[in-house]
């Protein structure tokens, strides 16, 4: 996973180049193999075995699956609603600020905008509601965190299952 921190407003971020960067590289490698395979014939098995693991990547990746979360996916919810871009914005701001030590108490309390139930039915808007409540758990407002992770807890919504299980644990 490369989590790069947008230097732009929301939106102003290409999160087509974005999402399909990692699939764009996957399938120049692999063309970059198959290309070898005429220079180096001695590996040509090794280079085949990239190439077409690069190709598979690309595509497990880059094409949207039902039930499955994965940049093509992403990028389809971001093409389809300004929410989706501005929550994905949101968490790679809070990554790269992490990434410098920054608490999430001390960020812009921006970063943490309220969402609907309706909005919390896509993965990565309802990762800024989970976000919210960690925000208010570490400036100390512990009842109002824990009464937002019990609602999500709760509710039908698209949290993560991996922080469905953390959440388990907090409440």
């Amino acid at each position: 996973q490369c989590l790069m921190e947008p230097t732009k407003s929301f939106e102003e971020t290409s999160y087509v180049l974005y999402n399909l960067g990692g699939v764009l590289m996957n399938v120049f490698l692999s063309i970059i193999a198959i290309l070898l395979c005429f220079v180096f014939p001695d590996i040509v098995a090794l280079l085949s075995a990239f190439a077409l693991v690069g190709f598979l990547i690309a595509l497990t990746n880059g094409l949207p699956f039902l039930g499955l979360t994965n940049d093509g996916a992403n990028l389809q919810q971001m093409l389809k609603s300004d929410m989706v871009k501005k929550a994905t914005y949101n968490q790679l701001k809070m990554n790269a600020l992490q990434t410098q030590g920054m608490r999430l108490k001390d960020m812009d309390a921006s970063l943490f905008f309220e969402t609907t139930k309706a909005e919390r039915q896509n993965e990565l808007v309802s990762a800024i509601a989970l976000f919210k409540a960690c925000y208010m758990m570490d400036q100390g407002n512990i009842q109002e965190a824990y009464a937002k992770m019990k609602m999500l807890l709760e509710e039908d919504n698209a949290i993560a299952d991996i922080h469905t299980i953390n959440l388990k644990m907090e409440c």
